[in-house]
């Protein structure tokens, strides 16, 4: 074998070995996750039976008084951090100081007819200050309330409905509310962005959103 057929065979073993190396390290990191992945999809699938819902991978939906549905997504998420259909490297921090995703699990319970007033309520979590205010300091100081209907948003929360969003905002949930929906957020650290592996937390936010629904949908009838 000459020099020249031995040069090229060593540069083929080169390209083929950058080629293969990093196929058969995606390939043992996707066999290590797919069990992860598969525990948790069964984990989503026996929560929404559990919770008497109807379920995909990604969302589960049903009724319970209102229109109600759960999904999940990732959020943050940088650019070359895995997440493999849910298994996701949450909370660890990469050498650019980013970090990976995290995954989020929304419950939403659906406005029906929507309320029709540009809402938008959030949690403030003690920052930012509220655009229209109700004088129910508990309700202002928990939540930044705006709308396109602004007296009518304002004279909205200056009912009783008020206490009962800050009596659960106090209470730790993050909710929150458009014209469409209310919703509750579940999840931002790596213990708790898989609720469904608790049916009783799911159960406890689809119970919340509902009653705060139905309470707008019965304020907004008599404003």
């Amino acid at each position: 074998m000459d020099s020249e057929t031995s040069s090229f065979l060593i540069l083929v073993a080169i390209i083929a070995a950058a080629i293969l190396v990093p196929l058969l390290m995606i390939g043992a990191v996707v066999l290590i996750f797919l069990p992860v992945v598969r525990r948790r999809r069964q984990a989503w699938r026996a929560a929404a039976t559990t919770l008497g819902l109807q379920s995909d991978p990604m969302s589960m939906w049903g009724v319970r008084d209102l229109p109600v549905r759960i999904f999940w997504q990732v959020e943050g998420q940088r650019a070359g951090q895995l997440d493999v259909g849910g298994a996701v490297l949450a909370g660890r921090h990469d050498m650019r100081g980013g970090r990976a995703g995290l995954r989020y699990v929304y419950c939403r319970a659906l406005l029906e007819p929507p309320l029709g007033l540009g809402l938008s309520l959030i949690r403030n979590n003690g920052h930012g200050a509220a655009t229209i205010l109700t004088a129910r300091a508990a309700f202002d100081n928990a939540f930044t309330l705006s709308a396109r209907e602004a007296m009518q948003a304002q004279k909205l929360f200056m009912s009783p409905i008020a206490e009962t969003f800050a009596q659960v905002a106090q209470s730790g949930w993050q909710l929150s509310a458009t014209d469409d929906y209310v919703q509750i957020r579940l999840g931002g650290d790596y213990f708790s962005q898989f609720p469904e592996k608790q049916p009783e937390l799911l159960s406890s936010a689809l119970e919340i959103v509902v009653m705060c629904g139905r309470h707008l949908l019965a304020a907004r009838q008599s404003i």
